[in-house]
This record gives C-alpha cells, sequence and structure tokens, in this order.
C-alpha cells in the first residue's frame, strides 16, 4: 500500500484508505464549495504553515 490516511474507529479498529494524487479536497472556509487540492499546493499548504487542519479559500472567494 502506498500513501494512505489511518483513522481509529473504535478500541482495536483502524480502517486505511489508499489516497492517490488527484484525490485531494478542501472545502472553502466562506462558501463551503469543495475544490480539488493538487499534490504540490497540498505540499506549498504544509511548507508554508505546517498546519493542514485549515481550509483553502475557492478561486471566487479568493478575490474577494
Amino acid at each position: 500500500m502506498g500513501f494512505y490516511v489511518k483513522l481509529g474507529v473504535a478500541d482495536e479498529v483502524e480502517v486505511k484508505v489508499q489516497v492517490y494524487g488527484d484525490e485531494f479536497y478542501s472545502v472553502c472556509p466562506k462558501c463551503e464549495k469543495e475544490e480539488r487540492i493538487s499534490v504540490s499546493e497540498l505540499g506549498e499548504i504544509e511548507e508554508s504553515s505546517g498546519d493542514l487542519s485549515g481550509g483553502v479559500y475557492c478561486r471566487d472567494c479568493s478575490k474577494e
């Protein structure tokens, strides 16, 4: 298995989901539109802030 997300669901129960480069999404914190995020954008966000817990503004909201 390559890259994956691991989530503990209950005691002694884990779910592992394999992820690929075109499967990253974020929800705009302003309008709640779902946007696809590229691996390079994800890397830039992590490198600049070190925090992936926030959202990414969609193109329309980022223009305001």
